[in-house]
């Protein structure tokens, strides 16, 4: 599926097929605030971000999670029969999108403030934190679905092996984990004054795709201070066959 480009007059939906290993159903609703809504089997849950949630079946159980700055949640299906639904919001103007990882060698690269929910067969962690930048990439992994979020717009470009471009840093909404990432120090070769600020950017090198949004997440320009997250301890929960340990789900 990827991001979801075209308004859809009845939205979008995915109906999970039994026989492809951590699928799930779901649907994609909205044409300016994008809404997701997950159905989850007894014993099958999801991670997401703490400030999604829009709603939920009242059975379902809401824990929260480690990782990822600590703002993660999971969202789980406790029942032993029927299947619960929860609809998360993408919280602001942009697009939401549904990545099957298998499609993807099984890997993609997204801001934190990007990822709104990882699903059975997924982990999420920290890939790297640019200090400068002040950018905090998340590396999602496995074979299931990831649920990202864009802020405007989304442009999609395939970048050719050898081939390189330069991005604003927080236009990124994610991209293949093929792609090489280099912070850029300065654009301008002439320096710039104190009362000006250029954005950060950085150097792609593909090849891979990478899908650029039109606005900064929130907070983005004001480039704080990064440190390393503290260290978490590791913790499983395990309900009908299905294990989550430190903000990811296998």
């Amino acid at each position: 599926m990827g991001f979801l480009f075209e308004a859809i007059e009845n939205g979008y939906v995915h109906n999970r097929a039994d026989h492809v290993a951590h699928d799930l159903s779901f649907a994609v609703q909205g044409r300016v605030v994008p809404c997701l809504e997950v159905e989850l089997k007894p014993g099958e849950g999801i991670i997401c971000a703490a400030d999604t949630i829009l709603r939920h079946d009242s059975n379902i159980s809401i824990k929260a999670w480690p990782g990822l700055n600590g703002d993660r949640l999971l969202v789980l299906n406790g029942e032993t029969k029927g299947e619960l639904s929860v609809t998360l919001s993408t919280g602001f103007v942009g697009y939401a999108g549904g990545f099957m990882l298998g499609e993807y060698q099984g890997r993609l690269l997204c801001p934190v403030s990007a990822l709104m929910a990882n699903g059975p067969g997924v982990s999420a962690g920290f890939y790297a934190k640019f200090r400068k930048q002040g950018l905090d990439m998340v590396i999602v992994e496995g074979q299931g679905w990831a649920f990202l979020r864009s802020s405007g717009d989304v442009i999609e470009y395939r970048i050719l092996a050898g081939q390189s471009m330069q991005v604003r840093a927080h236009s990124i909404a994610a991209m293949t984990a093929t792609i090489d990432f280099d912070p850029v120090d300065d654009i301008c070769s002439g320096g710039v004054s104190a009362s000006r600020k250029t954005p950060a950017f950085a150097r792609l090198t593909g090849p891979g795709v990478v899908w650029l949004q039109s606005m900064a997440f929130e907070g983005s320009d004001r480039l704080p201070e990064i440190t390393r997250p503290k260290p978490q301890n590791i913790s499983e929960i395990a309900t009908g066959g299905v294990a989550f340990v430190n903000g990811s789900s296998a």
